[in-house]
């Protein structure tokens, strides 16, 4: 067994290590890239929605119209109903079968139709009302 001991002292036998620096230009371009065209395919995909959803609401205006008018009628009605729920058995009888409700505004013009409103039932349930009274 050969020793690397000479005169006393011990011979350290250094390793050199290469100090090679590396270049980041490459993996963080490569990063870059990556993240340009996530970002790319994430906007194009946002944008085909956009399209998508204004074709939907252009495509859904004629119903909203629809409903619109059909609210507006449905609003009237009730209104009319009520003011006739003090003068007759018949209005007032469909009043409580439906569970038409007036909101502020009906509530006055009810209350000064009748004299008082008794025959208007003073209880608003939420779920009832309509979204044209809301």
């Amino acid at each position: 067994m050969k020793s690397n001991i000479s005169t006393g002292t011990m011979k350290i036998q250094r390793v050199q290590r290469s100090h090679e620096t590396y270049n980041s230009f490459w993996p963080l371009t490569i990063v870059i890239a990556a993240l340009c065209v996530m970002t790319s395919v994430q906007i194009y995909q946002m944008l085909e929605q956009r399209t998508f959803l204004k074709q939907n609401v252009d495509n859904l205006q004629p119903a909203i119209q629809e409903a619109r008018v059909i609210s507006g009628t449905i609003s009237q009605l009730s209104r009319e109903l009520l003011l006739l729920s003090s003068e007759s058995n018949e209005a007032r009888r469909i009043v409580q079968e439906f569970q038409i409700r007036p909101t502020g505004q009906q509530a006055a013009m009810a209350s000064a139709a009748s004299g008082g409103g008794a025959a208007v039932p003073a209880e608003l349930p939420a779920s009832e009302e309509s979204p044209a009274d809301q």
